[in-house]
């Protein structure tokens, strides 16, 4: 069992790149240290099914840091900017999902800063805006039958809740949710994509259920915070 509630964190603007969290987290879940992994999970199925592994055998709480889930609210292009040399500048994917839904998303750090998704139904449609970030108030606006309501989000703190909700994982034995399985949901989606866009063709997976989905139950809100102000040091470069 885990040494107490020991917890490494790992957030944006990792020390190390994305290939290594498996070991990291395999070196953290021996010593009986509980994770909190920052997204994504790993860069392959194996690596993200051995992450989950382990942490299942040493009995320590694994979590990815996907932070929406306690809020409210194919083709490639070839990059130009030499920091980011071997990486597609866009990507463009279609999901086909059963009883006919369709999702399409487009992402890309060669393209202008957009942050919106829209859910387009059989009644009406709901476009949020400033969606995927969190410095900015977000929008949603919902049009349902020919009407159209706006509703505005403050900016508020959206780690604070994903670490409160770690922790109380940790003291009280629950099982996180987001999982280390969501964290390889994504990866499976990732690979499936890399693989259709080597070969053109599409690539199916299998059913892959999940024992429980984002829900208000989760839920928690907490002050916007204010950046600290540089101690004897400047701030740091931007960009």
């Amino acid at each position: 069992m885990p040494r107490g509630p020991s917890v490494s964190l790992t957030r944006g603007g990792d020390q190390w790149p994305n290939t290594r969290h498996r070991a990291f987290t395999e070196r953290a879940a021996r010593a009986g240290v509980h994770v909190l992994r920052e997204k994504p999970m790993a860069t392959s199925v194996e690596d993200c099914e051995a992450m989950i592994r382990i942490a299942d055998e040493r009995h320590v709480k694994l979590m990815i840091a996907y932070r929406l889930h306690f809020d409210d609210v194919g083709a490639t292009d070839e990059e130009q900017d030499p920091r980011f040399k071997g990486v597609d500048a866009t990507a463009f994917a279609l999901m086909r999902f059963s009883q006919g839904r369709i999702a399409q998303f487009g992402i890309g750090h060669a393209a202008s800063a957009v942050s919106s998704y829209r859910v387009v139904g059989e009644k009406g449609d709901l476009l949020v805006e400033s969606a995927f970030g969190y410095e900015k108030e977000r929008k949603h606006v919902l049009t349902l039958e020919g009407k159209t309501e706006e509703r505005v989000f403050a900016t508020h703190d959206q780690f604070a809740p994903e670490l409160l909700y770690f922790s109380k994982c940790v003291l009280e034995d629950q099982e996180p949710g987001p999982s280390g399985r969501e964290g390889l949901a994504d990866v499976r989606v990732i690979t499936a994509m890399l693989e259709s866009a080597r070969t053109g063709r599409p690539v199916k997976l299998e059913a892959f259920p999940m024992k429980r989905r984002p829900s208000l139950d989760q839920l928690i809100v907490r002050p916007a915070a204010s950046p600290p102000a540089p101690v004897n040091a400047p701030a740091p470069a931007q960009g």
